[in-house]
């Protein structure tokens, strides 16, 4: 019986430790559960998310208007400024060109043509003596001197003149320049018969290219009718220039 009784008391220390054990631990829980209680709930927070304002609110649609009427300005004054500088270089380039032209005009070469001598007339070919001169401010060049003869009784039509080129030209021609060119062509002895009658006469028609130091072309016509035996400077103009 001691035995027994001293071997009983380990197992009744073990549920006494346990009990012990489960007491604490209901402790904790009840603690726990009493400070979950005690806390303050947070109240819960409502957000509310607002869409951007509708496009028929009053101040959005005159900010709108706004915005676009502030384009459309801007946009005119680019606009305005563009075609205000197109203007100006526009009216610039004329510019530039009329002082080049009054300038070309101001000191351009002027070139004449008189017929001064018909020398006595071969049996089968007819001559002009004419004088060349430049009245301008300026050389001639690139000269040259395309002409034709024709012994007629009436005057003849642009397309009876065959103008060729005169030869022994001057490649220019100065200011205050002489210069005796000779014209002359050949016929047959009846014509040249008929010219020494006065029954015809005879047409020179000239035409005279040149440039001046701007590049710019000229063109001289000239035609003449001369009657046989008249002064040479008694001729009358042609139709045909």
């Amino acid at each position: 019986m001691a035995d027994s009784r001293k071997a009983s008391r380990p197992h009744d220390r073990s549920a006494v430790r346990r009990e012990q054990v489960d007491e604490e631990l209901n402790d904790n829980r009840q603690h726990a559960l009493t400070s979950q209680a005690s806390e303050p709930v947070p109240e819960r927070v409502h957000v509310h998310l607002q869409t951007a304002t509708t496009w028929t609110e009053p101040l959005t649609l005159s900010t709108l208007a706004l915005g676009l009427i502030t384009l459309v300005l801007v946009w005119q004054t680019h606009r305005d400024a563009a075609e205000a500088i197109n203007v100006a270089q526009k009216q610039s380039k004329e510019l530039i060109q009329l002082t080049t032209s009054l300038a070309a005009m101001e000191d351009r070469p002027w070139l004449s043509l008189a017929c001064i001598d018909f020398p006595e007339q071969k049996t089968d070919a007819v001559e002009a003596k004419c004088l060349l001169q430049n009245t301008g401010k300026s050389t001639a060049l690139h000269f040259s001197a395309k002409s034709d003869l024709v012994v007629s009784s009436v005057e003849p039509n642009e397309t009876d003149f065959r103008l060729d080129d005169t030869k022994d030209m001057p490649q220019s021609v100065a200011v205050g320049t002489n210069f005796i060119i000779t014209f002359g062509a050949a016929f047959r002895p009846q014509t040249i018969a008929d010219y020494k009658a006065q029954r015809k006469r005879v047409y020179i028609r000239v035409l005279l290219t040149y440039s001046d130091s701007f590049n710019v072309k000229y063109t001289t016509p000239l035609c003449l009718a001369h009657l046989y035996g008249a002064p040479p400077n008694e001729n009358s103009y042609c139709t045909v220039q």
